[in-house]
């Protein structure tokens, strides 16, 4: 019997990270379906940097926008989500947390993980929301329905990472605060 309770807990603490983890997939095939959809759309050259003021000043084959762009997703999905799932098995001496002794113990550890699990991954999100939105902008461009990255779109999508990594940091302090006496 307590070997069912630990599993139904274990099962119970993970079920934090489905939210964060559904998201993330659903992203990151978005990103792969709006490659599949517009790569064969766009011109064989392709505006693959812009200036401060949206207006392209950097130019590749569109086969190596793509190449890179692809480099990138899968950077932020190994970063955002395999350490995440890492996390969950990787020996406490690993784990940078304030308090770790008590967070870490037995009775805590999955929970405490699958939260800090949970804020990574939400975290990718976000950098997935970003490339999804840039590429997207990118794409207007270089198909001529844009004449310049429009700013107001980059910059809120600046400052709503900038927001993320704050509640981010919020959130691991807040996971790390000092145990209960």
């Amino acid at each position: 019997m307590p070997a069912k309770r630990k599993m139904d807990q274990g099962s119970q603490h993970r079920s934090w990270w489905v939210p964060a983890r559904f998201a993330f997939a659903t992203l990151l095939g978005m990103i792969v379906l709006q490659a599949l959809f517009y790569y064969p759309q766009l011109p064989a050259q392709v505006a693959s940097h812009f200036d401060a003021g949206g207006r392209p000043n950097g130019w590749s084959s569109k086969s190596a926008y793509f190449a890179l762009h692809t480099f990138i997703v899968l950077i932020v999905a190994i970063c955002f989500a395999a350490l995440p799932a890492w996390l969950e098995h990787a020996p406490a001496r690993l784990v940078n947390l304030p308090n770790k002794d008590y967070w870490l113990a037995p009775e805590r550890r999955a929970a405490t993980m699958a939260r800090v699990a949970s804020a990574l991954t939400w975290f990718g999100c976000v950098g997935l929301i970003f490339i999804l939105v840039v590429t997207s902008l990118v794409i207007d461009f270089n198909l001529g329905r844009k004449s310049a990255l429009p700013a107001v779109p980059i910059w809120a999508l600046i400052g709503g990472i900038a927001v993320c990594t704050v509640l981010l940091i919020l959130r691991l302090l807040y996971l790390g605060r000092s145990p209960p006496s």
